[in-house]
């Protein structure tokens, strides 16, 4: 099954791309009438947006696991980035392998 797009939101909540931008991003900007027809019609195709994976990030509910694929890992360059890749994955408590 494809993963639910905001287009599919938009088509939904017979509304713009970005009235669902907005909702999603800048709530404050939308009528309550618009950002309640948009949230229901992306629960009803199964959207989840940015800001359910931050949440879940920050809850910890959401496992991450990161894999890279670093050819020439010796030399300075690819050793840094190696480096930083850990940092972050390690930041977010994710596997990297």
């Amino acid at each position: 099954m494809l993963r639910a797009t905001i287009r599919d939101v938009a088509r939904q909540a017979k509304v713009s791309v970005a009235t669902v931008n907005r909702v999603l991003h800048e709530p404050g900007k939308v009528r309550e009438e618009t950002t309640r027809a948009v949230l229901q019609a992306a629960e009803l195709v199964g959207f989840y947006g940015v800001r359910s994976i931050q949440e879940s990030l920050r809850l910890g509910d959401l496992k991450l696991h990161i894999g890279v694929l670093l050819l020439q890992r010796n030399r300075a360059l690819y050793k840094m980035l190696a480096q930083a890749l850990e940092g972050a994955a390690a930041a977010f408590q994710a596997m990297m392998f």
